[in-house]
């Protein structure tokens, strides 16, 4: 048994998932711990709490996945559900189970939990879930009869396993495979070949072109992009650690090749137009025109398309500005997240030396009291004669003041640690927001490309048609300026 889970918001595209029929021959809800019929009014409900909490993530969705071979009836998953919510800490809170069945009989449940603690108006705590889950697993296996599945953290012996173990594929990778009809292990096995197969870097790059791929700059380093515009890490795909793909692909910066949006363009124009259908070729005629019929005779303009080698000066002029644009793109916004994460920074080191130097005026009259901190020899000097005079009272005077002063400084501490991680929310939400604007801009940009070129081969074909039109007017110009002179001389037999 396999159980993943995770927090997370958005509770109305959950919601959309745990009922969607793609995919899933059956659904069925099995638990609904709310006053409301459906799941998106149960969730919207458990948003507007969040509201009044410090942390996004209101939900904990987890994923229960059973072997195969084990068919698991409703009142196990309740089972499984209430194992794994005590290894969570959730226990008492609201939660739901849905149930799925797919197409090919495989069956899993979803358990959805409100992470946020009423009474105190605060997020339970969900570190060190992944232990957890497997704790719950391991139990739920134990007690189900089911056989153990190795996991890579409480499900696993370190002496017989050290290395930390990696997943062969992971969720989006299977997506990936399903829509292209490829099989993961295979794809893999293909790519390391290939790799094993290259001398350098170079003649691996050129072996993948061959088998349809562009090797792409994507933002965890070298990425490959298929025909169908997906796309996958290489150093997953090669179970190699980054610096090791990076040292073997030095010979090929990642500034030297397309990013990914630039690679999926690349893979579009690749893919061949279909070829219009050949007209009949029509048959000669008997009767053969006259040269002088055939001069008179008017002409309709032909359509004209640009040479290809014209067409080629085009594409790549309009390549060249296209990732000029996408290059000073990037810039910008890597200049404009460098920017925003320097202005939170030098907003969090002057906020907090504002709350010191408070922190330090509430401490100074305490420590002033003491006759090591004294300044005044007279106080010091009569502090000292207490000291000795009754030595216990002074003791206990001093144990007093320096609780005191380790209850302030504990409360201080808990303000900055407060502030700092308040100030840090506020600047990935910043972020957070600033990387979809420039994806979308991203994204413009490279539709950008393919739409001014087929405009410009658009236009191109009207100039050229225009021109001939023009010189044909031109050409009937001339055959009806003099008709009084005599036909153009016959060719001589």
């Amino acid at each position: 048994m396999v159980i993943k889970g995770k927090s997370r918001t958005n509770g109305g595209q959950l919601a959309a998932y745990l009922l969607k029929l793609d995919g899933n021959e059956r659904i069925q809800i099995i638990e609904h711990n709310s006053p409301h019929e459906t799941l998106s009014e149960t969730f919207r409900d458990w948003e507007v709490l969040a509201d009044g909490v410090d942390g996004k993530k209101y939900l904990y969705h987890a994923q229960i996945n059973p072997e195969a071979r084990y068919a698991m009836t409703p009142e196990q998953y309740e089972r499984a559900a209430d194992v794994l919510e005590t290894e969570l800490r959730f226990t008492g809170q609201p939660r739901v189970i849905v149930f799925h069945e797919k197409d090919d009989g495989r069956q899993h449940a979803h358990v959805v939990w409100h992470r946020i603690d009423v009474e105190k108006m605060s997020l339970i705590d969900d570190g060190w879930n992944y232990l957890a889950n497997e704790r719950a697993s391991l139990a739920l296996e134990q007690e189900f009869g089911h056989e153990l599945v190795p996991g890579k953290h409480a499900k696993r012996d370190r002496k017989l396993q050290p290395d930390f173990p990696r997943q062969e594929t992971n969720h989006t990778e299977q997506q990936q495979a399903e829509r292209a009809g490829l099989d993961p292990k295979e794809f893999k096995a293909m790519i390391q070949q290939l790799h094993q197969q290259s001398d350098n870097a170079q003649a691996f790059k050129t072996a993948l072109e061959e088998k349809g791929f562009i090797l792409a700059s994507g933002e965890r380093g070298y990425t490959l992009v298929d025909e169908h515009g997906g796309i996958y890490n290489l150093a997953r795909q090669l179970k190699e650690k980054k610096a090791q793909v990076e040292q073997f692909m030095a010979a090929l910066p990642l500034s030297s090749l397309p990013t990914v949006e630039e690679a999926k363009v690349l893979q579009r124009e690749k893919t061949p137009e279909p070829e219009p259908p050949k007209q009949p070729e029509q048959q000669p005629t008997a009767k053969t025109p006259k040269p002088e019929e055939q001069a008179q005779e008017p002409t309709a303009p032909q359509p004209h398309k640009p040479t290809p080698e014209f067409l080629a000066d085009i594409e790549k002029a309009l390549k060249e500005r296209h990732d000029r644009e996408g290059r000073e793109l990037t810039h910008r916004q890597e200049t404009e997240r460098k920017n925003t994460n320097e202005a939170f920074d030098d907003g969090l080191k002057e906020k907090l030396a504002e709350r010191r130097a408070l922190q330090k005026a509430e401490l100074d009259p305490i420590y002033s009291t003491g006759e090591e901190y004294s300044d005044k020899w007279m106080r010091r000097f009569i502090e000292i004669l207490k000291h000795r005079w009754n030595p216990a009272a002074a003791e206990q005077q001093r144990l007093e003041r320096q609780q005191k002063i380790d209850e302030i400084k504990t409360r201080h501490r808990i303000e900055r640690d407060t502030m700092r991680q308040n100030l840090k929310m506020e600047r990935d939400a910043a972020l957070d927001d600033l990387k979809a604007i420039h994806d979308k801009q991203q994204a413009d940009h490279a539709a950008k490309y393919p739409e001014e070129l087929a405009r410009y081969k658009q236009e191109q074909e009207a100039a050229q048609r225009l021109i001939k039109q023009m010189e044909e007017k031109k050409r009937q110009e001339e055959l009806t300026k003099k008709p009084d002179e005599p036909d153009p001389p016959k060719p001589s037999l």
